[in-house]
C-alpha cells in the first residue's frame, strides 16, 4: 500500500485523465487517491476496493458474497458431519481477502459442528499446521498463491481436507482436473480489466461510467 501511495503522489494534473489501482487499503493510500481527485483526477480502484470514498469506482467482484460461497461449499461437502475449517490468505490488512473470510465465517458460524480455526498467513507453514492439526476436514485459500497449497495436497495422505480455492489458472486448473482440490471460485479477471478500461475511457469522456456486477 505505501509503494503504490509513492507512485499515485508521482502523478501530476496533466498526466492523465483516470487511474486504476490494485493494492491493500491503507490511510495514506487514501490521501493519495483524495489527492488526484482533487486534481480532477478519478481513481477506479481493481479487484479489491481500498481508499473509501476517495476512488470514484470500485471494479470487482462482491468479496463477502464469495467468501459466503465458499463458507456454502464447505458446509455442503461435510453434510451432517463435524470439522475443522483452516482459512489460508495473504494478508488480513488486504481488503478482498478480510471480506472473503468474514463471508466464510458468516455461513458457518450456522453449523455449529464447523469449527473455523484461526487463519494462517501465507508466510506461515501449511505444512507445519497440518501436521499439528491432523484433524482438519477443509481448507479455504482466500488468496490467489495456490502453488504451494496444490503441491502439500498432492503429498497428503487420503482422505485429504475438502479445499475451496480462487482464481481459475494453469496451475489450479489440472489440480482440480485431477482431484487434488474440490473448487474454485473465479472472479474472471479479464473481463474486470475490461470493465476498468471501459469505465476510465467513460470518465475521460465525460460520461457517467457503466455499472458493474461481477457476482461470484
Amino acid at each position: 500500500a505505501e509503494a503504490l501511495a509513492d507512485q499515485l503522489l508521482l502523478i501530476g494534473r496533466q498526466d492523465c485523465d483516470c487511474v486504476a489501482f490494485v493494492g491493500a487499503d491503507s490511510a495514506r493510500l487514501t490521501q493519495a487517491v483524495s489527492r488526484l481527485a482533487g486534481m480532477g483526477i478519478p481513481a477506479i480502484s481493481l479487484i479489491s476496493d481500498a481508499a473509501g470514498d476517495a476512488r470514484a469506482q470500485y471494479v470487482g467482484i462482491d468479496n463477502r458474497v464469495a467468501g459466503r460461497t465458499a463458507g456454502r461449499l464447505i458446509r455442503l461437502a461435510h453434510s451432517r458431519r463435524s470439522g475443522r475449517i483452516l482459512p489460508i490468505l495473504g494478508k488480513l490488512g488486504v481488503r478482498d481477502h478480510r471480506d472473503r473470510l468474514d463471508g466464510a465465517r458468516e455461513v458457518l458460524a450456522e453449523t455449529p459442528a464447523l469449527q473455523v480455526l484461526a487463519p494462517l498467513e501465507i508466510r506461515d507453514s501449511l505444512t507445519a499446521a497440518l501436521h499439528a492439526d491432523p484433524g482438519v476436514t477443509g481448507i479455504y485459500s482466500i488468496g490467489a498463491g495456490n502453488r504451494a497449497l496444490i503441491d502439500i495436497l498432492g503429498r497428503l495422505a487420503a482422505p485429504r481436507p475438502f479445499a475451496v480455492l480462487h482464481e481459475l489458472t494453469p496451475q489450479t486448473r489440472p489440480a482440480l482436473e485431477s482431484g487434488l482440490i474440490d473448487a474454485i471460485i473465479d472472479q474472471k479477471p479479464a473481463e474486470e480489466i475490461r470493465s476498468a478500461i471501459d469505465a476510465m475511457k467513460a470518465i475521460a469522456d465525460r460520461q457517467t461510467p457503466p455499472a458493474t456486477d461481477f457476482s461470484p
